[in-house]
């Protein structure tokens, strides 16, 4: 059996970025007030230790578990007693992120945002060298039930774009630079559906179009993964799947333009693949999950519904329709619903950490002094959360002040500037490290000893 070789991807955390950041402030103080030597040691630790940490801190893959490199990391991990190591299948939910960094025509270059969750450790890591390989290597072991709707497409289509390009040449599909979206909605709207089934060929060459049109799709080429789409309609019309990977690929589309026009059709083309989903269980989670995405709260909680109805009752599903409960507040439904999620969810470490979200919700339903505890902690996760973002804009005010008054040679602006732009650094600092400190839930375990 060949070796397996590692694979790994650069971690993403903003801390480095902060640290960095705080010590050039702080090293460019030091050197106004005249301590030269204090200043470049600063300077040396900001430009030099802190890339240098941010860098080398990756996420790897070495097969079998899933690490990080990072030396703060690890040391931290050290110091709490926590587990460094994670099994893919261990993991109880992935979600992925997509930022459209740069837009040429109608093609987007996307950056993709991994968050990998277990029940005690999480990874994060982002587009950059080595992460198609992540994704095609870690993705498909993990339990389909903890990834989300974009991570699913990610595990299935994500393929180099050079191929895909390649793939669509062969099949004649012409280039984002000759196509006009409207003339593709237009043809495919011109189309009656047939009224016989199609045939073996006709199957098998939609799929082909499918395949080709979800990887151009991940790879930002919209206006022929449209296409693609479209001629694949035009083969299998009925094909509830197709359809809302369709619309998936306009919502992608209208988002890029701001097109709203669009967005409604997308909506209308979700619609079309839900009537047609012939009772697919992993097609209607999708479409909830898609419609939760977009704030379709009523229309989410329908689908959800529809897929019990049908008898597929499986864990996304009692899943989606807990969190919709808990949006409303009702929260005997919600814990309700994770009850029977954490029944049909596997593997182990999925089912236990419903049946920990059932425990928990139970709790707060229960007991009134865990509740106003959990409730006064989410207050101050909030609070120092705001306070830290309104630090942020301060220093950035106070930055400028201290510029100008350089620049214009005004002594009192320039210290103004300083006062002003280091105490919001140090109130923003603070409130993020005090932020993380109630970022985890009460344990039981303190008030039953209470």
């Amino acid at each position: 059996m060949a070796k397996f070789s590692k694979i790994s991807v650069r971690a993403q955390t903003r801390a480095y970025i902060s640290a960095a950041a705080s010590g050039s402030f702080l090293s460019s103080y030091l050197l106004y007030a005249g301590h030269d030597i204090l200043a470049f040691v600063c300077v040396v630790l900001s430009i030099l230790c802190y890339p240098f940490l941010a860098f080398s801190d990756r996420v790897v893959f070495d097969g079998k578990r899933l690490t990080r490199t990072g030396l703060v990391w690890q040391i931290w991990m050290l110091a709490t007693g926590q587990r460094r190591k994670l099994k893919p299948r261990a993991l109880v939910h992935v979600e992925t992120e997509a930022l459209r960094a740069f837009r040429r025509g109608s093609n987007v270059t996307y950056l993709y945002r991994t968050s990998l969750y277990g029940d005690d450790v999480s990874f994060r890591f982002g587009s950059g060298r080595g992460y198609r390989d992540m994704v095609k290597a870690v993705f498909p072991l993990i339990p389909e039930g903890c990834l989300d709707v974009r991570s699913l497409e990610l595990r299935d289509h994500f393929t180099d774009a050079s191929a895909a390009l390649m793939m669509a040449k062969a099949l004649n599909i012409p280039g984002s630079d000759v196509l006009d979206t409207g003339a593709i909605f237009s043809k495919h709207e011109r189309r009656f559906l047939p009224k016989v089934s199609p045939g073996e060929d006709e199957i098998k060459r939609s799929d082909e179009l499918r395949s080709l049109a979800n990887q151009l799709r991940a790879n930002g080429r919209l206006p022929q993964a449209l296409e693609a789409f479209r001629r694949a309609l035009r083969l299998t019309p009925n094909n509830g799947g197709l359809l809302f990977e369709f619309g998936r690929c306009m919502q992608s589309l209208a988002a890029a333009r701001g097109d709203d026009r669009l967005d409604r059709r997308s909506l209308a083309m979700l619609r079309l693949a839900e009537l047609r989903s012939g009772g697919d269980m992993h097609l209607l989670s999708r479409l909830g999950e898609t419609y939760f995405s977009i704030g379709a709260w009523r229309r989410a909680e329908k689908v959800f519904k529809k897929a019990i109805d049908s008898g597929a009752k499986g864990y996304r599903t009692f899943r989606g329709l807990g969190e919709l409960a808990l949006r409303d507040g009702k929260i005997a439904h919600a814990i309700n619903y994770f009850a029977q999620s954490a029944e049909v969810a596997k593997p182990s470490s999925v089912s236990r950490w419903a049946r920990s979200e059932t425990e928990y919700l139970r709790r707060l339903n229960d007991d009134e002094e865990y509740m106003e505890l959990e409730l006064g902690r989410i207050n101050l996760f909030d609070t120092f959360d705001g306070a830290r973002r309104t630090g942020l804009k301060v220093f950035v005010f106070g930055a400028a002040l201290l510029i100008g008054g350089l620049v214009s040679g005004i002594v009192l602006l320039t210290e103004i500037g300083w006062a002003v732009a280091g105490v919001a650094l140090i109130i923003s600092l603070a409130s993020a490290v005090l932020k993380q400190t109630f970022a985890s839930r009460i344990p039981f375990e303190l008030i039953d000893k209470e």
